[in-house]
């Protein structure tokens, strides 16, 4: 496969100017170029890496309106200003793997799969930014840019609603990521087989092989996903911290999912305090939740051995703090996301949208599913007990609502993720690698 042409002629517009920009061995200096014809600037593209004066090579994943020929240069330079953007059709997600960020680069993009897949969507295609030369070696510690593509270009405007909406959404979750890159459309992305020499090894940008070929997205289509997806409230900019939408659910989720692991173990007070602090953030914004907020605490607390008397005083102290905190920075509840995302959680698929007959249905697949894996059963008539439950579920909702728990069945029977992702695939009508890989590290496998 041609990696480069592949990844320029699924993010570039289908008219205007292109441009290419590098940074020299001299590193305060960088040049750029740009090209009107789509098949000469691949070629140069190609081209510049094999450079003693390349050192770091970028694109667009827009294109421009003018050239600048104020310079006598072959081929002339462009303008990568705003003013002078043409379109684009492209969404970028720019995930590190460095302190703050992700752990690796499996955690980065099980992450950011998994929180797309919860609105339906999937990558286009992810480019490793900065993976070993050698191709066999594993890949454990690069960056990514996973894509969004587009059928087309829309309006700035519906553009930049959709890259904030995304943002939004991220983070949220907790996710830790250079939101600049998404919401700003003349930003630069690596191209495939360009060296990445930030580091003391020198790197290359390729395709990761397991996301390619994802579906483009009628942007009018993906705006309405995206925007009824972004919580209530929530700007692309702002901290985690407005928590009226976060469901009572999920945060005890994240934080069970992280107990069993001995996240907030003893020796870890950092860890609880993080908690501690964004749940009496939590319980001070929504004070109908207060109760249930304060009985996940306590629960954790007396799990992990705490004083239960202190622990609780330091919760109610807390809580009448929080309006002191409203213009500081603070501890919030994405701290704990991010930490669930990190060591292998998925936020539970709500069901809030379904009807009572559907939900009807889905409790009786779930007994019924649960009646199948019972003890001492046969593992080939499960598989095709759960087919044929599978094959009776005729609504797509449903269907899909099924497949965590389906999954995470199927992971603890021993059935293996290419299996599994195709049994989820019947259900959600889509593939979802993230989820698969979250039923296998959910059974410690």
């Amino acid at each position: 496969m041609d990696q480069l042409s592949y990844q320029i002629r699924r993010i570039a517009p289908r008219d205007g100017l292109f441009g290419a920009v590098w940074q020299t061995t001299s590193d305060t200096i960088w040049n750029n170029a740009g090209f009107t014809n789509i098949d000469v600037y691949i070629e140069a593209v190609r081209g510049y890496p094999l450079s003693p004066a390349v050192k770091n090579l970028y694109v667009t994943h827009s294109t421009f309106k003018e050239l600048d020929l104020t310079k006598r240069r072959n081929p002339p330079q462009f303008l990568r200003r705003k003013a002078n953007l043409h379109s684009t059709r492209t969404l970028v997600i720019d995930g590190d793997v460095k302190p703050g960020a992700f752990a690796s680069t499996a955690e980065g993009k099980q992450a950011i799969c998994a929180r797309l897949a919860e609105i339906g969507l999937k990558p286009s295609f992810i480019v490793l930014t900065s993976a070993p030369l050698d191709p066999s070696h594993p890949v454990l510690t690069s960056g990514m840019h996973v894509y969004l593509s587009l059928t087309r270009a829309p309006s700035f405007e519906a553009w930049k609603a959709m890259a904030l909406d995304l943002v939004a959404i991220l983070k949220h979750c907790g996710l830790v990521f250079d939101t600049g890159v998404t919401t700003d459309p003349v930003r630069l992305v690596r191209p495939c087989g360009s060296l990445n020499r930030k580091l003391p090894e020198i790197r290359i940008a390729r395709l990761d092989l397991e996301s390619i070929d994802g579906p483009d997205y009628d942007p009018d289509w993906l705006q309405p996903i995206l925007a009824r997806a972004r919580p209530p409230g929530r700007t692309h900019n702002d901290s985690p911290s407005d928590h009226a939408h976060v469901d009572i659910a999920e945060v005890a989720s994240a934080a069970d999912y992280l107990l069993e692991r001995g996240h907030y173990g003893p020796g870890r007070y950092f860890f609880l305090r993080d908690l501690f602090f964004g749940l009496a953030q939590f319980a001070h914004e929504r004070p109908d939740l207060h109760d249930d907020v304060r009985s996940l605490f306590e629960r954790i607390a007396v799990a992990t051995g705490r004083d239960h008397a202190r622990a609780m005083s330091w919760f109610e102290a807390a809580v009448a703090r929080a309006p002191g905190y409203a213009d500081q920075a603070r501890t919030t509840l994405a701290t704990t996301f991010h930490s669930a995302l990190q060591a292998g959680w998925r936020p539970p698929r709500s069901t809030v949208q379904l009807k009572d007959e559907q939900l009807d249905i889905l409790g009786r697949a779930k007994r019924q599913l649960q009646a199948i894996f019972s003890g001492g059963h046969d593992r080939g008539f499960a598989s095709e007990q759960v087919t044929r439950m599978v094959s009776c579920i005729r609504d797509p909702l449903v269907r899909a609502a099924l497949a965590p728990s389906v999954a995470h069945r199927l992971a603890r029977d021993g059935w293996d993720e290419l299996k599994i992702q195709g049994v989820i695939e019947r259900l959600k009508g889509q593939r979802d690698a993230g989820l698969a890989q979250w039923a296998l590290r959910r059974t410690g496998r």
